[in-house]
């Protein structure tokens, strides 16, 4: 079976996990070893005076750079390979090229080359090779988990022996407790369930990562159900008949929207937990929806306005795609909280003025005399404890990257705006604590998330179903928090559909406080929100407390 059982105390899954030696460069290379690549894009053909000429294999250079040693070359001349090269050959020399970087000991290249090779659409050996190299990499850094997590997906894959030799090999070196057995062992049973996620597309970073929430989840549930895990492809419907066909009870995902989408134009026999919301929203009978909608981090945000008592606002909006979309969630979320939106001004990303537009949104506050104990351009704001009394706007919405944001807030000062609440989206929060000369930029910023990105904690305030995982494997820290919450939600979900039980709430969410819609949408109904104090997030009292 591919389930993954908790280590047994005194088991050697239970004792700490040795640092695993840096891949060596046979090692790397044996994800491509003995398997020739596809054939190269054709070229045109020699004039006729050059027929009897030599045929020269265009890959030879980087096989002659390998055979000596000097994988930097090689992984040079199979980049400019790939760059003269149609689909698929040109990802397969892609990861040619990422096994050199590798064998080189360049894992940062490997990883950044691994991530733009989207090879989804491309069969079963390119996903497999991409999913090797990502466990060959997680292993090197001592990452078991993201090692158990990058195999997973290889174990509904139809491989040739030497992957699946290379494949066993690479679990072997995992603990035990984290390991799926081998594909030559027969399947059995009928009751597991299924995750279906983009293996090797460009939302491969996101798959793992969603994975790895999986995986660890389940290793905290003594009692949960086998695992198995399906490459969505370029027919999600025909992963999907694949899982029912294998016996699913329930499935986890699809990610994209479009796969959402086709989905719900299916009958689907068995409850299906899909991982994103599609708009215009879809229903069908066994489909639900969970995912990190936007909309419930808006309303979050307007939940926290309204309790403070902040009812007229302003905004700055970049006008990109993403940005509009926000603005029209904003807005709807403060009408909806009796407030409004007293103006709205776009901007293009990396603009460094806002001046002009600051004061166009406040110019009724700048008219008046400003307190005599409002606060310099060098001393940082300190929110007042009751809402303000000037006229005008009494608070800013800033929807913009985490860099225009810390373009924007220090402009206020500058322009004689002090003390003014500023709400801005997660964007602004990377897990990583501001740096000290930039710390004062955000400083008294707000905004809101889930509660495992904002101080690794559930909606209740508990370590929750991530925490024996941690402890045994801290690298689980580095994958995306919001990804990562956002599996380990959908596995509990999961099993409990599994079983053929109502979920209609999961109030101590890694995500929110999750309650469901009639459509069968899971929304996140509370979620954390926090105030950057000297560079790091304070979460703010529950309950939207100014």
């Amino acid at each position: 079976m591919s389930w993954f059982p908790l280590p047994v105390p005194g088991s050697r899954a239970d004792r700490p996990l040795k640092v695993i030696p840096r891949v060596n460069a046979v090692a790397a290379l044996l994800v491509f070893g003995g398997c020739a690549s596809p054939a190269p894009t054709p070229v045109s053909a020699p004039a006729p005076a050059a027929l009897s000429a030599v045929v020269v294999d265009p890959e030879q250079p980087a096989r002659d750079a390998e055979a000596i040693g000097d994988y930097g070359s090689a992984a040079r001349a199979w980049q400019a390979l790939a760059a003269g090269s149609r689909s698929p050959t040109r990802e397969a020399y892609q990861l040619r090229a990422a096994a050199a970087l590798l064998a080189a000991g360049d894992t940062t290249g490997s990883q950044a080359l691994l991530s733009q090779v989207d090879v989804a659409l491309l069969g079963d050996e390119l996903i497999a090779r991409k999913q090797l190299l990502l466990a060959r990499l997680a292993l090197g850094r001592a990452d078991p988990a993201g090692a158990a997590a990058a195999l997973a997906p290889t174990r509904q894959l139809n491989l040739a022996p030497d992957l699946t030799a290379q494949r066993d090999a690479l679990l072997q070196q995992l603990p035990a407790g984290m390991r799926t057995t081998t594909a030559s062992a027969p399947l059995t049973g009928n009751d597991f369930l299924a995750v279906l996620l983009p293996y090797g597309s460009n939302l491969d970073s996101a798959a793992q990562a969603i994975t790895a929430g999986i995986v660890a989840a389940r290793l905290q549930d003594g009692n949960g159900p086998e695992l198995r895990f399906y490459v969505s492809g370029n027919d999600v419907l025909a992963s999907y008949r694949q899982a029912m066909s294998d016996g699913a009870a329930a499935v986890i995902g699809p990610l994209q929207k479009a796969e959402v989408a086709a989905l719900a134009q299916a009958p689907l026999p068995r409850p299906t937990l899909a991982l994103n919301n599609p708009e215009p929203a879809v229903g069908q009978v066994n489909l639900y929806r969970l995912s990190l909608d936007p909309a419930d981090e808006a309303a979050a945000g307007a939940d926290w306005l309204a309790a403070a008592g902040y009812r007229d606002v302003a905004m700055l909006y970049v006008d990109d795609a993403w940005g509009r979309r926000q603005r029209d969630l904003y807005s709807a979320a403060v009408t909806e909280h009796g407030g409004r939106l007293a103006g709205a001004v776009p901007f293009d990303a990396g603009d460094t003025d806002f001046s002009a537009a600051l004061r166009g949104l406040f110019r009724e506050r700048l008219a008046t005399t400003a307190p005599a104990a409002a606060a310099s351009p060098e001393t940082p704001a300190v929110l007042p404890a009751t809402p303000p009394t000037f006229p005008g706007p009494q608070a800013l919405i800033v929807i913009a990257s985490a860099a225009d944001a810390r373009q924007i807030v220090p402009q206020l000062g500058y322009v004689g705006i002090f003390g003014l609440p500023v709400l801005t989206t997660s964007q602004v929060w990377n897990g990583s604590p501001e740096p000290a000369d930039s710390a004062a930029d955000i400083e008294n910023v707000v905004f809101c998330d889930s509660p495992w990105a904002l101080n690794k904690l559930t909606m209740a305030g508990n370590a929750g179903p991530l925490a024996a995982a941690r402890q045994s494997w801290p690298q689980l820290d580095r994958e995306p928090a919001r990804l990562l919450a956002l599996g380990a939600d959908a596995y509990a979900v999961g099993r409990e559909l599994r079983l053929g039980h109502t979920v209609d709430a999961l109030p101590d969410g890694l995500t929110g406080a999750l309650g469901m819609d009639a459509d069968g949408a899971l929304h996140r109904r509370v979620l954390g929100c926090a105030r950057f104090r000297g560079g790091v997030p304070v979460p703010l009292t529950p309950g939207g407390s100014p």
